[in-house]
């Protein structure tokens, strides 16, 4: 067993749990109040869409820690899935001027760093 690749997936599993749940209760009754139909809908199902991928990507990392050998490739999809989310979402903020927002995330970026750093090693150790 990979060890490296199981604390990354649950670490992913408890994000998307946090992912969900935030959106829910903090998120989308904000934007619910000022928007309705195609565009509350706009941000909403693209949200849903990220917590999917987050459960499928701790899912598929159990099952990576249990059969290392076999499924690396998923890691390295996981963990290019993972960086490349964390460079659009900085290169985005930064582009449209929202570096406060960059600054009020960095518990994302610790989080999600973790789990770069555990696949990293699982992978090494692979």
């Amino acid at each position: 067993m990979n060890i490296y690749f199981l604390l990354a997936a649950l670490l992913l599993l408890l994000l998307t749990f946090a992912h969900a749940r935030w959106g829910e209760q903090k998120v989308f009754p904000l934007i619910k109040e000022k928007f309705s139909g195609e565009t509350y809908l706009s941000v909403y199902v693209p949200w849903q869409q990220l917590t999917w991928i987050l459960a499928l990507s701790g899912l598929f990392m159990f099952l990576a820690s249990i059969w290392n050998q076999g499924l690396a490739s998923v890691a390295v999809f996981v963990l290019l899935l993972t960086m490349g989310n964390l460079v659009i979402f900085t290169i985005l903020c930064w582009k449209q001027g929202e570096i406060k927002l960059i600054t009020k995330s960095v518990p994302q970026y610790l989080l999600f760093g973790a789990v770069i750093i555990l696949i990293l090693l699982g992978l090494f150790q692979a």
